[in-house]
């Protein structure tokens, strides 16, 4: 899935929403770029509260900051870019958005991104033997696939 199998319009409306997002939460910004290469249904908040070390130094200090990171959450849930489930504390992208923003990207930040990706899930989800039993395992395996695939292709 790639921009190319989108409407113009639909490309556009979204590059113009996420410049919107980039000026308002450069921080929103950052976490969408994440997200692109996190598996898009299930994301747990404590996922991007842990790998927030993997972003620039200045965004880092802000998302470590929950309030700051809650409202760059909000931004990205009133552009319509994740949902936010509050019962499971974990956001839902759209894979055509992760597409679009995905295409976006030039070879050097693609791989950036996807190395942010792969050590945040590597960070939040560490292979201990207490978790390869544990219903994390799950949600790590499919997360780090969705960055390698970013990567490496599907």
């Amino acid at each position: 899935m790639s921009k190319r199998d989108y409407p113009d319009s639909v490309v556009t409306t979204w590059a113009l929403s996420f410049q919107q997002v980039e000026r308002v939460s450069p921080l929103a910004a950052a976490l969408l770029r994440l997200c692109v290469f996190l598996h898009p249904h299930a994301i747990p908040i404590e996922l991007l509260e842990v790998g927030a070390h993997a972003l620039e130094a200045d965004l880092e200090a802000t998302a470590n900051d929950p309030l700051a990171l809650d409202e760059a959450i909000q931004h990205l849930v009133t552009f319509s870019f994740v949902r936010r489930n509050a019962r499971t504390k974990t956001l839902g992208t759209h894979r055509p958005v992760q597409a679009v923003l995905e295409d976006t990207m030039d070879d050097d930040s693609r791989r950036g991104w996807v190395e942010r990706a792969v050590r945040t899930v590597s960070d939040c989800f560490p292979l201990t033997s207490a978790r390869l039993h544990g219903g994390h395992n799950a949600s790590a395996i499919g997360h780090t696939h969705a960055g390698a695939a970013g990567l490496f292709g599907p």
